[in-house]
């Protein structure tokens, strides 16, 4: 039979036909559940670079990392918020054999999620920590815990990395050891604002910064918030209703609870509170912090003597925490872990025995389960979801 007559008898059910098929396209888009995840590394040892896999949130499992781009030391990562392009520090050898901070963006291939160098740019001094990305897509952040300074570049119209646009040292130091210097630590934006700040563990101070939405360039906010002395403010996170921020302070292992006042990009102290019990006996050693995206409960990773993840309720008229309980089992070391988009995941990043694990997230409660699966990426510091 000729296709122009089958098409003519198929005439009076094309509509029933095209239903039929929007229905199956739906269906498919909405039950594909992997998503693609990226992993900064140390490469101090195996490891060679920036490693990827898939990850399906319907079952909570990996499919096998592989490595997508050759770096040295590219342990922070970052996604341009529209654009199909990761932003990644790592390390560049200089005239006197030593590492200076690079920053590199990278094309990603949405099919196999392989990397391809964009551009590159110098950081201008040593070794980067933290690299975060304007989520209005026009600037990026970046800071050196060893050379105690925050940077930032403009992202161009291709996503892009333009020219240095502010370079900045900070001063100061703390009471203990390790705040010998100021360690500037994370360095992020409120959201929704041109406000960022940077956590610097040692000065013992969140410094506020205005970026120009233009140029890029840093101007300071105001005056530091002073963190408790010997505390070490190390990372931030902000709560959904963007009235609230949290630091997890990496020297005493503790949370410090924010009113956060978007309009103006300052911060209050509610409370500091322990994340671990206060008559524990080791080294306490804070790492990362999240909060689950209902709002209702935020996680704090815990490393040396109290491997752990932390978990607190918070409450959302308050801003203030209440702990729920620590998580130990699989955990080793967690630099790092993200919750997965969906809100029923945990991954965590553990550093000492390469791998992540994943946990199940209790939606009523917010405890973790570990769901047995492990998969194995080589001195990980960084997970990040792709969009």
């Amino acid at each position: 039979m000729r296709a122009e007559k089958v098409l003519f008898m198929l005439r009076p059910f094309r509509p029933f036909l095209l239903l039929i098929f929007m229905t199956t396209l739906a269906a498919a888009s909405t039950t594909d559940s992997t998503r693609l995840v990226y992993f900064g590394t140390y490469t101090k040892k195996e490891s060679k670079g920036l490693y990827a896999a898939r990850f399906d949130t319907a079952t909570g499992t990996f499919t096998p990392a592989t490595l997508v781009a050759p770096a040295g030391n590219p342990t922070f990562i970052a996604l341009h918020p529209r654009l199909p392009i990761l932003y990644a520090l790592h390390d560049l050898k200089n005239d006197q054999g030593g590492n200076d901070g690079a920053v590199t963006a990278y094309m990603i291939d949405p099919a196999t999620g392989a990397l391809t160098v964009l551009n590159s740019r110098p950081a201008g001094g040593p070794p980067l920590c933290y690299i975060h990305a304007d989520p209005a897509g026009r600037a990026l952040l970046i800071s050196s815990y060893h050379g105690g300074y925050v940077a930032s570049y403009p992202l161009l119209a291709d996503g892009s990395i333009g020219e240095r646009a502010s370079f900045i040292k900070h001063t100061g130091k703390g009471p203990q050891p390790a705040q010998d210097a100021p360690h500037a630590h994370c360095f992020d934006f409120v959201p929704g604002t041109s406000f960022a700040f940077s956590a610097d563990l040692g000065a013992d101070k969140i410094v506020p910064y205005r970026v120009d939405p233009a140029t890029a360039a840093l101007t300071p906010n105001g005056t530091p918030y002073a963190a408790h002395p010997g505390s070490g403010p190390r990372h931030l996170a902000f709560h959904p209703n963007k009235r609230f921020a949290y630091a997890i302070n990496e020297l005493t292992a503790t949370v410090t609870a924010f009113t956060l006042d978007a309009s103006t990009g300052s911060l209050g102290e509610i409370e500091t509170v322990d994340a671990i019990p206060g008559d524990f006996i080791g080294r306490r050693w804070g790492a990362e912090i999240a909060i689950h995206p209902n709002g209702q409960f935020l996680y704090a990773s815990l490393r040396a003597d109290h491997e752990s993840i932390a978990l607190f309720s918070i409450d959302e008229k308050s801003g203030r925490l209440t702990f729920i309980a620590h998580t130990h089992e699989g955990i080793k070391h967690p630099r790092h872990f993200i919750i997965d988009p969906t809100g029923r995941w945990l991954l965590c990043a553990n550093h000492d025995t390469n791998n992540v694990n994943v946990f199940a997230i209790d939606q009523s409660t917010g405890l973790l389960t570990p769901n047995g699966h492990t998969l194995p990426v080589l001195s990980p510091v960084c997970i990040l979801f792709a969009h």
